[in-house]
């Protein structure tokens, strides 16, 4: 019995690879205003890793909003450009994994070479979406076989027990 055609199969694989793949990714989002309030559209953004230099840009649309879907997790400079406007700058911009982070950069009307550079982090509370990551900066002790992943439990339980292991 054939089901479906390799167009479809071809889908369901790249959405099984890319699903997982977006899961290890970090965004940044927000909107570009002036000191007034006002939403700034077609301001240059661009987002910086500081350890590797990889610089992702984008624009802001009609309502001046912004967003990097697709981040590394790791610490970032977000530099905002338009004419008219001083250049916006924030460094030391932490992304984590998951986690989606609002910076909403206000532009000071002046000369664009004058920059307005911004100190300190964006804020950890996560108001763009439900859901949560953590970020694994060393591995963990796992000695009771209650923490263990699941996988390392049934080993153990099989080790106890005489039973063989399966590679």
């Amino acid at each position: 019995m054939k089901i479906g055609s390799v167009p479809v199969w071809a889908a369901c694989c790249l959405f099984f690879i890319a699903v997982p793949l977006a899961a290890q990714n970090a965004s940044l989002t927000g909107t570009v205003k002036d000191p007034k309030d006002a939403a700034i559209a077609g301001v240059s953004l661009s987002l910086t890793n500081n350890q590797t230099g990889v610089a992702l840009t984008t624009k802001s649309d009609s309502s001046g909003d912004y967003e990097f879907p697709f981040a590394k997790p790791g610490s970032y400079t977000l530099r905002a450009e338009q004419g008219g406007f001083k250049t916006f700058v924030q460094s030391n911009l932490t992304l984590a994994v998951a986690e989606r982070t609002r910076v909403d950069p206000v532009m000071q009307i002046g000369d664009a070479s004058t920059l307005l550079t911004v100190e300190g982090s964006a804020t950890g509370v996560q108001t763009e979406s439900s859901t949560l990551g953590e970020v694994v900066t060393k591995p963990q002790d796992c000695g009771d076989s209650a923490e263990r992943p699941l996988f390392s439990r049934y080993r153990a339980a099989d080790a106890r027990h005489g039973r063989a292991q399966h590679e």
